[in-house]
């Protein structure tokens, strides 16, 4: 996690760096309370940004997301029994499906209105992640030493990647299959080093 703090407010953002600090924990604390019928699923879009982006667009109200991917925050166990998934588990959905699913507002912090809107109230803090720091140090001094293409290169390799949470609720059976978490691909076509000297 990246802690983001501004210095104008009384609390700090945890921003994911990787999917597995999305917890099934965490999604199912995140939906607590939110009632579903029957066949019916609430997926959590993990999108994928660099900090960088959120800061230079937060005047804007468009998704900036490099990647995006649906998590199972919550369903009914029956539903979930009967297709072998399992909260958190990634799913594989068509993009049309993910449309048409009915928008749902979750008011965590790390949903992108929310950490736009936490960037866009500390102008030192923006201005900060627009000079290559991730908000929890001052990377500027060395960046601001190097040539205008140079710098916009630096900055974007430096800014880390973030997750931010928007939530759908879709129907269950346009689910077309679930990846367990810690799912691990056995390759039987990657020759390993010890392969190789043998």
């Amino acid at each position: 996690m990246l802690k983001l703090q501004s210095e104008k407010e009384t609390f700090a953002i945890n921003l994911p760096t990787s999917l597995k600090e999305i917890t099934p924990e965490i999604l199912t604390a995140l939906c607590d309370g939110i009632s579903i019928p029957p066949y019916h699923a609430i997926v959590a879009l993990c999108h994928s940004v660099k900090l960088i982006t959120i800061a230079i667009n937060v005047n804007n109200d468009k998704e900036q997301a490099v990647s995006v991917v649906p998590l199972i925050a919550k369903a009914n166990k029956e539903d979930l029994d009967k297709v072998n998934g399992a909260i958190g588990n990634r799913i594989i959905v068509d993009r049309s499906s993910i449309e048409r699913g009915v928008h749902i507002v979750i008011p965590t912090m790390i949903s992108s209105k929310n950490v736009s809107a936490y960037i866009k109230g500390d102008e030192i803090l923006r201005k900060k992640l627009l000079n290559g720091s991730d908000g929890s140090n001052d990377g500027a001094g060395y960046i601001d030493s190097k040539s205008a293409k140079q710098r916009e290169e630096m900055k974007e390799q430096i800014s880390p990647v973030v997750h931010v949470l928007e939530f759908k609720v879709i129907a269950i059976n346009d689910i077309s299959a679930f990846i367990p978490n810690g799912f691990k691909l056995i390759d039987p076509f990657k020759v390993t080093s010890k392969e190789l000297v043998s």
